[in-house]
């Protein structure tokens, strides 16, 4: 009886153990749609800022820049393509259905000295639940209202033009 018990915990405590998958959200521009990952953000040049969060507290967030996640997905911020870029946009879902909108320009520092980023971390640690694990941070505004939690996707759209 006592083997049973003991192959029970045994097998419990090793479930528990396993790797958990990292948390990914959906980076679409066109027809172009990858899944993008804790590493593969870890692996992108890093930003830190010491903000106030929507608890109206100082928070040391971390994380990387949008402009370089988009361009793996090709968006491009090259001087040359700035026209291209003026009637583009970023469609960004959260998990609990909340949408947000940015321009692709507000992203680009040719445009902006303050970057919006994705936050992973806060405080040097992962973001809380109903949070994280990842959020969109827009330093510089005075409502936080585009501080989009839970980010599910993003999704880089060009604007309908009509023919003249």
């Amino acid at each position: 009886m006592k083997a049973a018990w003991l192959c029970i915990i045994i097998a419990a405590f090793s479930y528990s153990c396993q790797s958990q998958p990292s948390p990914t959200f959906t980076l679409t521009n066109g027809d172009n749609t990858i899944e993008v990952s804790l590493e593969d953000l870890e692996s992108l040049p890093q930003v830190d800022k010491q903000l106030t969060g929507h608890d109206k507290k100082a928070h040391a967030y971390h994380g990387v820049l949008l402009k370089d996640v988009l361009e793996l997905i090709d968006v491009n911020f090259e001087k040359s393509n700035i026209k291209g870029n003026l009637t583009k946009y970023i469609l960004v879902d959260a998990l609990d259905g909340y949408k947000v909108i940015y321009s692709v320009t507000e992203v680009d520092p040719q445009f902006k000295d303050e970057a919006v980023f994705i936050a992973y971390q806060a405080d040097n640690k992962s973001l809380p639940e109903h949070v994280g694990p990842f959020q969109m941070i827009v330093p510089g505004e005075k409502k936080h209202a585009r501080w989009i939690r839970e980010i599910k996707s993003i999704n880089v759209k060009d604007i309908p033009l009509a023919n003249n």
